[in-house]
């Protein structure tokens, strides 16, 4: 699942049901919407294309 923290902004995945957020440490996290799960996948096909064709 992705999700979105409210307080730093940061899209990131997790597997299980994420408490924190790994890049700022706080607890307001939120699953993202459609939008912003738009925008994670665009940014991982940029920026990080070596793990998007791992995952395949």
């Amino acid at each position: 699942m992705i999700y979105l923290c409210e307080d730093c902004h940061y899209l990131f995945r997790s597997s299980e049901p994420a408490e924190r957020c790994p890049d700022c440490g706080k607890i307001h996290i939120r699953p993202a919407n459609e939008k912003e799960q738009k925008e994670f996948w665009s940014y991982q096909k940029e920026f990080h294309p070596e793990l998007l064709a791992a995952n395949h």
